[in-house]
């Protein structure tokens, strides 16, 4: 039976004021929360929590969404039924909102602040994380990373600092900030040197060589954003313990991609 709970949007936050849970639905034995939890900049960010019901030594997921404006999963909704599956499994994990969920974000941002929006973007995953590790219930030594496109980026960077999570798994991700900053931008010389290398010190590439874990990664044979050769070299560029894996299918890879990772996530975590 299918329990919708619709909370008062407009009540006060209670007693925790990092976090207001806006709906409630339960699907067999998994609890999904709609809410918004406060980051360590005072924001507050959009996530989907699913669970199972009761939560007991549950492993932990990080989910962080592609970029695809015209498909109708370029937001948080991404990974949720595979966020179901996993609770089913035994895991609790965190879908978040990012700075690209909007349709037009790419279009409409202002190139020349996208070194202080991809910082804050990293700073709000991080906060992500610690909000998913406060989950009661939740197993600190059993932590995963998924990430599809930005959010594949976005982890590798992460990857280079956080020592808490165990597994990382990337989907279509491109190795370097500027291969997506400078799409549909014309720029030459002195202009496009600078695109190149301001984030050049932080580019996925370079952090996850300073990452520690186990790695998934996985690329579409017919991907054109991201072709063999950057996918080859991301890969080439993270430490052991790795696997890579290739699919007939675009940047949006395919279910068998879903299939391959489930299994993965289900043996590195510990679920059955």
């Amino acid at each position: 039976m299918r329990v919708l709970l619709l909370l008062a949007a407009l009540s006060a936050f209670g007693a925790d004021e990092r976090l207001r849970v806006v709906m409630r639905e339960t699907r067999d034995g998994v609890l999904i929360e709609d809410l918004l939890f406060r980051n360590s900049l005072k924001e507050y960010d959009p996530a989907y929590r699913v669970c199972p019901v009761a939560v007991n030594n549950a492993a932990a997921v990080l989910y962080v969404h592609w970029l695809e404006p015209t498909h109708v999963t370029s937001n948080r909704s991404q990974f949720l039924d595979e966020a179901v599956r996993m609770a089913r499994k035994g895991a609790c994990s965190l879908l978040v909102s990012t700075m690209w969920a909007g349709p037009d974000w790419f279009r409409q941002r202002d190139p020349g602040k996208d070194r202080t929006a991809t910082t804050r973007q990293g700073t709000r995953l991080k906060d992500a994380l610690d909000f998913l590790l406060e989950t009661p219930g939740v197993d600190p030594a059993r932590v995963a990373y998924v990430g599809h496109d930005f959010g594949g980026m976005f982890g590798a960077v992460l990857a280079g600092t956080e020592r808490r999570v165990g597994l990382w798994a990337f989907q279509a991700a491109t190795p370097r900030w500027h291969e997506w900053y400078m799409l549909g931008r014309r720029l030459e010389g002195a202009e496009k040197e600078k695109v190149m290398t301001e984030l050049a010190a932080v580019d996925p590439i370079a952090m996850i060589a300073k990452a520690r874990g186990s790695f998934l990664f996985q690329f579409g044979t017919d991907d054109p954003f991201v072709p063999r050769a950057l996918a080859d070299a991301f890969y080439a560029a993270a430490p052991e313990k790795k696997k890579l894996l290739f699919y007939e299918a675009g940047h949006g890879l395919n279910t068998q991609s879903v299939e391959d990772r489930v299994q993965w996530l289900t043996a590195g975590l510990g679920l059955r």
